[in-house]
């Protein structure tokens, strides 16, 4: 028998507000799981996963173990939720209400994929603020629709819902309230065994969750399921965690040989400095040399090239790729070097700015002398005459790092002349971490057989990675141009219709 977990973490949000905490939050339960050693399999989703990267992961993982026996699935997820009609979503870092299907994951759904497993238990801890769409608007509605989920999916569950009404889920300079009283529940506890009920009373309980929020807790169970086995260690790495220093890194994690090294030590209250010296060693992790990060966009832009095309695509246009180092061709610069400069993300960016001229009125005063002013003194006239002036606006910016690569440019041929001419506009920057990337298509609107203009119509799209990852640029890439394909062909449907 087989206890399986799915932990999903999304903080960084690329259309809808950021929620820093969840990222802390999902390392925070994936630390005490891995400690514990009772999960042995664990999917853990953190680093703001896209929601085709996310939905094949957990495909994948359910797939997988579709054929063992399973006593336990435990989920954890923490990021924004919302409710839409009679079903509660998750929301991954693309979600926009625009494609709400597609950058969202139903409940009902992923309660069809995990009842496949056939789980003894199942699991559910969700921490979710509200973003979007439909928001719960009360108690009753949510217990209503994970009531239904529990009783027509799982023989037994629990599901822990962090906060209900028109609550949305608070979080504290370190962690999220909920997320952090769950980890208090097995901190405080005195006993050996902890109950999923025992942990269900501790949040209840805890003043801190009460004064922010209402959870709701839905249970189809008998109450004496174990949830954790309580040993030193998972003590120690628990208090460790709640206790670290806010301004420490949101991804700390404690290594495996510092954790045994106080646990042989005898020494429970980590050494600041020594959290201090991990942070920096696990965050470097991330980051990547200019070697690195050269290879690593000459690798995009071939997973760009090698994108399969559907039928359609395919079919009725002639495919050509540029590669260009620099956006000279690119027309609405000013609008992506307004987004790189309202960014916190350090990339290697200049925006470059021109005088851009304007007109106020400046007060000029005239004295007047006549005969009569002699005797009375002198007067004056007042008048207001237009005056130019200039301030600094921003243009374009430039990259101030090498890049092989900073702009592809797909043409798109029609091979029948009803269609229209199509070009696709990918062009990106970067940090010593982050992979960012901005693309739009246009339509070329023909001004005769041999001429053609770029209309200047369409908003540039966003979308982020880890250079460190190269599934999730692989993905990333896929999805640019399965999205760009879509809106063409919903263009050329509308067209022809």
């Amino acid at each position: 028998m087989k206890n399986l977990a799915i932990l999903i973490g999304v903080a960084d949000y690329q259309y809808i507000n950021k929620l820093p905490p969840c990222g802390r939050d999902v390392d925070l339960i994936f630390n005490i799981l891995n400690i514990s050693q009772k999960y042995q399999d664990i999917l853990f989703l953190n680093e703001s996963p896209i929601s085709t990267f996310a939905k094949d992961q957990i495909t994948d993982f359910i797939r997988v173990h579709q054929s063992s026996e399973i006593e336990e699935i435990f989920i954890y997820y923490s990021g924004h939720g919302a409710r839409v009609k009679d079903d509660f979503i998750y929301l991954f870092s693309d979600f926009s209400e625009q494609k709400l299907e597609q950058t969202s994951l139903r409940n009902s759904e992923f309660d069809s994929m995990l009842k496949s497993l056939q789980p003894k238990l199942t699991v559910k801890v969700i921490d979710a603020c509200q973003a979007g769409t439909e928001y719960i608007k009360s108690n009753q509605e949510l217990q209503l629709i994970f009531d239904k989920s529990s009783k027509e999916s799982f023989n037994k569950a629990y599901f822990l819902f962090s906060s209900s009404s028109a609550e949305s889920s608070i979080a504290l300079p370190d962690y999220s309230v909920f997320t952090k009283s769950f980890a208090n529940s097995i901190l405080k506890f005195d006993g050996v065994n902890i109950r999923f009920r025992d942990v269900m009373a501790y949040i209840s309980d805890d003043p801190d969750v009460k004064r922010h929020q209402t959870p709701l807790f839905i249970q189809q169970a008998d109450n004496t399921e174990i949830f954790l086995n309580l040993t030193e260690e998972l003590f120690s790495l628990i208090k460790s965690r709640i206790t670290i220093p806010q301004n420490l890194d949101e991804n700390f994690k404690v290594s495996e040989e510092n954790t045994q090294e106080l646990s042989e030590s005898g020494n429970h209250e980590l050494n600041p400095k020594l959290f201090l010296v991990n942070k920096i060693k696990n965050k470097a992790k991330n980051f990547c040399s200019e070697e690195e990060v050269q290879e690593i966009i000459l690798d995009f832009g071939r997973r760009i090239s090698d994108f399969s095309w559907s039928v359609l695509i395919n079919e009725l246009f002639s495919v050509e790729y540029k590669n260009e180092n620099n956006t000279t061709t690119l027309n609405s610069k000013k609008d992506l070097a307004k987004w790189i400069f309202k960014s916190d993300e350090p990339y290697f960016t200049e925006i470059i700015y021109e005088d851009e001229a304007y007109e106020v009125n400046q007060k000029v005063e005239y004295e007047e002398s006549s005969a009569y002013n002699s005797l009375f003194g002198r007067s004056k006239r007042v008048e207001y005459k237009p005056v130019t002036r200039y301030k600094q606006v921003i243009n374009t910016y430039r990259l101030t790092a090498p890049s092989p690569i900073q702009t592809i440019i797909v043409n798109l041929e029609p091979k029948e002349e009803i269609l229209s001419w199509y070009k696709i506009f990918i062009t990106l920057i970067f940090s010593k971490s982050k992979l960012t990337v901005f693309y739009k298509y246009e339509i070329e609107k023909e001004l005769n057989w041999k001429q053609r203009v770029v209309e200047e119509k369409n908003e540039w799209k966003t979308v982020h990675c880890s250079l460190k990852k190269s599934d999730e640029i692989d993905n990333l890439a896929n999805h640019i141009l399965e999205d760009i394909s879509q809106l063409i062909e919903q263009h050329i449907q509308a067209s022809i219709d």
